[in-house]
């Protein structure tokens, strides 16, 4: 994941902060601290079940202009909810980066071998 965030940051400039989690997974509190530490942000939790729906809302929201803009992310901020959020642990990251280099090298061998 880490490293598909590397190219986003790569590919736009701009440095990511933080990330939002939604749904399924976000429900462990284990899988949102792994995921926290091997990214090194913190993560928060969106609190709404049908996200999909909170998505289209926010975008028919956006066209009324009820919130005194037609801006789609001012809105999203007014009617988004958070709950909490999980710092990452440093130490546990710097050991997901020792696997990752690893992971990274396997990827390639197999990916020209099988590719």
């Amino acid at each position: 994941m880490r490293y598909n965030l590397d190219s986003i940051e790569a590919g736009t400039g701009v440095r990511l902060t933080g990330l939002r989690a939604m749904c399924g997974g976000t429900r462990s509190l284990l899988w949102r601290q792994i995921m926290a530490d091997t990214t090194a942000l913190p993560i928060t939790v969106c609190t709404q079940d049908e996200i999909s729906a909170l998505g289209a809302a926010v975008l028919a929201m956006a066209s009324t202009g009820i919130y005194g803009e037609h801006d789609v992310a001012a809105t999203a901020k007014k009617m988004a909810q958070y709950g909490k959020t999980i710092e990452p642990d440093m130490e546990k990251h710097e050991q997901y980066c020792d696997v990752a280099k690893i992971q990274r090298k396997l990827y390639r061998l197999f990916r020209v071998e099988c590719g």
